[in-house]
């Protein structure tokens, strides 16, 4: 199947030093976009072609500051972020657990969503959670 042509596109993808994240930062590489992956890990030596930049889904504040450090329009996202922490059930997850995994998860998809699609207003594009 031919990759989409995404010339042109910037890509924000959080998560993106992750096993999901890297991989769909790799392909929208591979489809022409300029890339920027989001994570709290600080890159490593194989860190992807991607530019990478250290921020929290979790403050809005470090996701304004890498709005601000890319140049032109946001009109791809890709919220690839996640966080596990309990192995058990529900009956295994303390409240405080579950707190930090639904500001991660789920809050931090709003977060991300609020800094990144003001750009989507203006010129289009998609988010994918």
């Amino acid at each position: 199947m031919p990759l989409p042509d995404f010339g042109g596109r910037i890509a924000v993808v959080t998560g993106g030093r992750g096993t999901l994240g890297a991989a769909v930062a790799s392909g929208l590489l591979r489809s022409g976009a300029q890339v920027h992956c989001i994570d709290v890990a600080v890159p490593g030596p194989q860190a992807s072609a991607a530019h990478q930049h250290v921020a929290d889904v979790r403050n809005s504040a470090e996701l304004c500051a890498v709005r601000e450090r890319i140049t032109g329009p946001v009109t791809l996202l890709v919220n690839a972020h996640g966080l596990q922490k309990s192995r058990g059930g529900i009956l295994d997850c303390d409240e405080a657990v579950w707190a930090e995994l639904m500001d991660v998860n789920l809050n931090g998809v709003y977060r991300s969503c609020r800094v990144f699609a003001a750009d989507m207003r203006q010129h289009g594009g998609a988010i994918v959670n």
